[in-house]
């Protein structure tokens, strides 16, 4: 695959102990595991299962820099729809009924903070050999005409959102949200429960990808962190029936034969990580009065 500056890539790679590999902008780096390489704006976090080996460690490429680090092991999706929430105020839900093209600027600003929250905490955690080097391959990006056009558009987006106010951080669900929507509800549709907030809400703004965002009042958000801290996290770990799931089209369920193996045991995992971070997250915005903006893309 190739890496160019400005690249980020997210994989899954088997145990290794971890590394950091310096590329130029012309090099070409196999990477194995990996099949993704994706721009700056959009982030894939691949997954793997071996039922020979755990999936155990992370690789981050980032503006010409391979870093690989041990991570939590994570399920195969061999997609890149990844879901996303962020808290917005009742002000700020009035302001984007009012002007729907807010929300496209607003989602790059809060995308855009996450991943320089990403690329930030990458550079902290390099061995510190090569934090120089990150730090610097970093600027020179930034000085790249890739990064002089993202800061402009960043500056724009901020400019147009400026009335909104302050705005809260994101909550990246990456590849799970369709996984947890049908374990919440039994179904791969909205079905109108309180556990469906993933799926449904009142549509605002332009498509993004997977249709346009979707909002949630401040009623809502309250319901379904209601929901949320009612759960019982073991049995809704039992509720994971990789053929089940495959069946009724759960997005992002493996079909290729032999995925049962071993599967079930990681996506039991991924819940029990995703959940209690998604709960939180909404319990957090639900106290402060908020309501949701949630996207697929």
């Amino acid at each position: 695959m190739n890496c160019s500056s400005g690249t980020i890539a997210r994989g899954i790679l088997y145990p290794q102990a971890a590394t950091v590999q310096t590329l130029d902008s012309e090099s070409r780096c196999e990477l194995p595991e990996m099949s993704d390489v994706i721009s700056r704006e959009d982030v894939v976090r691949e997954r793997r299962h071996s039922s020979k080996s755990k999936v155990l460690c992370e690789v981050i490429v980032c503006d010409g820099i391979i870093v690989t680090r041990p991570k939590r092991p994570i399920a195969v999706r061999r997609m890149s729809m990844a879901g996303s929430v962020v808290g917005v105020t009742p002000a700020q839900i009035n302001e984007l009924r009012a002007k729907p093209s807010l929300v496209r600027h607003l989602i790059l600003v809060v995308r855009e903070h996450h991943w320089k929250s990403q690329i930030d905490d990458l550079i902290k955690r390099a061995p510190p050999d090569w934090r120089s080097s990150l730090e610097a391959n970093h600027a020179r990006f930034e000085q790249s005409p890739a990064g002089r056009e993202m800061a402009a558009r960043l500056a724009e987006a901020l400019a147009e959102i400026a009335g909104l106010g302050t705005i809260e951080y994101i909550l990246s669900l990456e590849t799970s949200w369709h996984v947890l929507h049908y374990l919440f509800t039994g179904h791969v549709s909205p079905d109108g429960s309180p556990g469906d907030l993933l799926l449904a809400g009142e549509d605002v703004g332009e498509d993004i990808v997977e249709g346009p965002a979707r909002l949630h009042d401040e009623a809502r958000t309250r319901e379904f962190g209601q929901f949320l801290g009612g759960l019982d996290l073991a049995r809704l770990q039992e509720r994971i029936d990789l053929k089940e799931m495959r069946r009724v089209g759960v997005y992002g369920i493996p079909f290729e034969p032999g995925a049962e193996a071993g599967y079930e045991d990681v996506l039991r995992e991924e819940v029990a990580f995703c959940v209690p971070r998604l709960r939180d997250y909404v319990r957090e915005m639900s106290d402060k009065g908020n309501g949701l903006l949630v996207w697929m893309a």
